[in-house]
């Protein structure tokens, strides 16, 4: 989820810089920060029991696509938990002081550097107790990949009960 999480939160990043862009640029920003935002809030407001249950059956659904139930449990836990590390990482970059990106300007550091070397260790050190309890809450949400185990399982035993004895 962490990757995930990483893209959204950049994506869904106010503009800090003054000046206007080009019109098609501003546009196009603002459809990646749309379709990113609209991607969190489905995800965060969907219970994790339905997202579970909608990606291990959609696939199929959708595309007949048998898919093993370890890479669905995988991608299910990926995606609820890079819609939460997303706004982890936003708010932990909201968290910095304006003033300290205009001070690493000022020293005559280059955007990047100002991100690398003030910025991003600043938000990371801010977000650090929520990322250990995001650690924490997924750990404790697999617990819901047994529904979907269970009804597995029941349909291979109900399978084996009705197949005719050799």
């Amino acid at each position: 989820g962490f990757p995930i999480g990483c893209v959204l939160a950049f994506c869904r990043r106010e503009r800090n810089e003054g000046g206007r862009r080009a019109s098609v640029d501003a546009w196009v920003s603002w459809v990646i920060r749309a379709a990113a935002s609209g991607f969190v809030e489905v995800v965060r407001g969907l219970p994790i029991m339905l997202l579970v249950l909608l990606v291990f059956h959609l696939p199929y659904r959708l595309a007949e696509l048998r898919v093993p139930g370890v890479v669905l449990a995988i991608a299910a836990f990926s995606l609820y938990s890079g819609a939460y590390f997303a706004e982890m990482m936003r708010s932990g970059f909201r968290a910095v002081p304006s003033g300290l990106h205009d001070s690493g300007r000022v020293l005559g550091l280059a955007p990047k550097q100002v991100f690398m070397k003030i910025e991003l260790p600043l938000a990371f050190r801010a977000m650090l107790p929520d990322a250990i309890n995001l650690a924490v809450t997924v750990f404790k949400d697999t617990s819901t990949l047994a529904v979907v185990a269970v009804a597995e399982l029941t349909y291979s035993g109900r399978q084996l009960l009705m197949s005719e004895p050799m």
